[in-house]
């Protein structure tokens, strides 16, 4: 039997994303393509990537790479699914905090094993309007 590879219908980056209870339904909240940061190095909260995958057999470690502008690995997260009796999955993929040092194209990578599936890119800003920290209180 030739090995199914996985396609990509949806990978959506995201403050939550979460499973609702009974219907089974996906709740995304708050996703986007770009992050505002008042200062560099700035640290970004934790977030989701939301991933829709038909053609998807398991019995695979999947992992996501961030990439800033330069190439420079900031994060990974990998996960192991076990074989599935269905091709279709819809999966949340959550990143622990992540420090931006710089603006400009980041790049989040999906790898299927040790193969690139897709990638796709997304922006850290440096937005002036944002207000800033407070400073801290000298103890």
């Amino acid at each position: 039997m030739r090995q199914l590879v996985p396609q990509l219908n949806a990978m959506i980056i995201c403050d939550s994303a979460f499973q609702q209870a009974p219907s089974g339904k996906w709740c995304i909240i708050g996703s986007y393509t770009a992050v505002l940061v008042r200062e560099f190095p700035t640290v970004h909260a934790p977030f989701n990537v939301f991933l829709a995958l038909s053609d998807f057999t398991g019995n695979i470690t999947m992992r996501m790479v961030v990439r800033d502008p330069e190439g420079e690995q900031l994060s990974e997260v990998r996960g192991q699914f076990p074989k599935i009796p269905i091709t279709s999955v819809e999966i949340a993929m959550p990143f622990p905090p992540i420090t931006f040092t710089r603006a400009g194209t980041h790049s989040l990578e999906l790898y299927h094993g040790d193969s690139m599936m897709h990638m796709r890119s997304f922006q850290v800003l440096l937005h002036s309007s944002l207000p800033q920290a407070p400073p801290a209180n000298p103890a």
